[in-house]
């Protein structure tokens, strides 16, 4: 592959990126794009834009809550006063762990998931308990079991039930009413991460919560991904807006 002007390998190198492959490797750990993939050229025009719309203002602190219109375009999804732009999934996750919980408070999270993220939680003093998952993604069984062993002191559940990490897995409707028929029994906040579900090449693949009844009854928090490009792990590595919904 040919790599567009901007996006070449030039600077490709220790110091000035987080993590350089041995030549001839291709490593899947970090979840970095090819270089000539990431559209650099594209990013640039979109800087140059936005200088000439908001000028010194593009430069400036923006809204604690998220640039206004950036907020207005993700509340096609929901209401945009429910909207907050974060800094990447980790602000977004130690927010969780800091506003929703306190030290001891139980988080229920899939058997297999983000490493670094479940790190976050515990380093928050949170219990970090794994449900078991199945070919289907988390086993409604065993996060019923699991609800109701630490009914009570469970500040929220984290799934991401569209493209998992690291399975891939797509859970079925029928699952995902399961498991917010479970969560709803119990009083489970789940927390979707929701940063691969624009990744669907074919078809259509529907959020964990069917018609977004869960969200409007506060059984659900989302954690998505900016519709200018996705997560640091959908467009490239360093963009790093998610928002909650």
């Amino acid at each position: 592959m040919t790599a567009a002007p901007l996006s070449h390998r030039r600077a490709w190198r220790s110091g000035i990126v987080q993590q350089v492959s041995p030549a001839r490797v291709v490593d899947l750990g970090p979840g970095y794009l090819q270089p000539e993939l990431m559209p650099a050229g594209l990013l640039a025009e979109a800087y140059q834009n936005a200088l000439v719309e908001f000028g010194s203002a593009a430069l400036a602190y923006g809204d604690d809550r998220g640039a206004a219109p950036l907020r207005a375009a993700v509340a096609g999804r929901g209401d945009q006063d429910n909207v907050l732009v974060t800094a990447g999934s980790s602000h977004a996750l130690y927010l969780l762990a800091t506003m929703l919980a306190k030290p001891g408070d139980v988080v229920l999270v899939e058997q297999f998931g983000y490493d670094l993220g479940q790190r976050l939680l515990r380093d928050a003093g949170l219990r970090v308990v794994p449900v078991s998952m199945d070919a289907h993604g988390v086993d409604p069984s065993a996060f019923e079991d699991a609800a109701r062993a630490h009914r009570g002191r469970i500040a929220f559940a984290c799934m991401t039930p569209t493209f998992h990490n690291p399975t891939g897995v797509v859970v079925p409707e029928r699952r995902r009413r399961e498991l917010l028929a479970v969560a709803d029994r119990f009083g489970v906040l789940i927390v979707e991460d929701d940063a691969y579900a624009d990744l669907v090449l074919d078809g259509e693949v529907q959020d964990m919560h069917p018609h977004d009844e869960s969200i409007q009854r506060g059984l659900m928090l989302e954690i998505d991904v900016s519709e200018w490009g996705a997560s640091e792990a959908v467009l490239f590595s360093g963009s790093k807006p998610l928002w909650f919904l």
